[in-house]
């Protein structure tokens, strides 16, 4: 009598590798597919964001009778546009330190909505450092506060 297998063990083994090794290459594939266009929306997104905004200060003028500060504010970046209510004023000396949101502040008459590309504003701030000679004042932003920033120093 003969006896018939249907796959010789040593077959059957190499088909249960190549089919292991089919799907591992299809998962693979499709992984990598995934993390690509996932690591590509993200870097779109903190692309456009905050890498363009950049600001100056000059033109410092520091009053010690009344601790009013005037300055000028520009938009150094070419593409990003920064809202009226995105600063925050520094005024620091060694003794004392204080903090204004510039768009509550009525000094110079802040009225623009936007400080946009290469515009420069003029502004003032009443500030309760007196009776120095001078001051050191910063801007920063409070959307990109670790780019937009800004550093007058000895502001007399």
């Amino acid at each position: 009598m003969i006896k018939k297998k249907a796959l010789e063990p040593l077959i059957a083994t190499i088909l249960l590798i190549v089919v292991a090794v089919i799907l591992v290459t299809i998962v693979l594939a499709w992984g990598k597919n995934f993390s690509t266009s996932s690591l590509d929306k993200t870097s779109d997104l903190t692309n456009d964001s905050c890498s363009a905004a950049t600001i100056a200060l000059s033109n410092c003028d520091y009053n010690s009778t009344t601790g009013g500060v005037t300055f000028y504010l520009k938009n150094t970046s070419t593409t990003h546009s920064f809202p009226a209510d995105d600063f925050v004023l520094n005024v620091i000396n060694s003794d004392d330190a204080t903090a204004a949101d510039l768009d509550n502040d009525s000094g110079a008459g802040f009225t623009t909505v936007a400080l946009t590309p290469g515009q420069t504003i003029i502004k003032s701030h009443t500030s309760t450092v007196t009776g120095k000679t001078k001051v050191n004042i910063s801007v920063r932003s409070t959307t990109c506060p670790g780019i937009a920033t800004a550093e007058l120093r000895y502001c007399q």
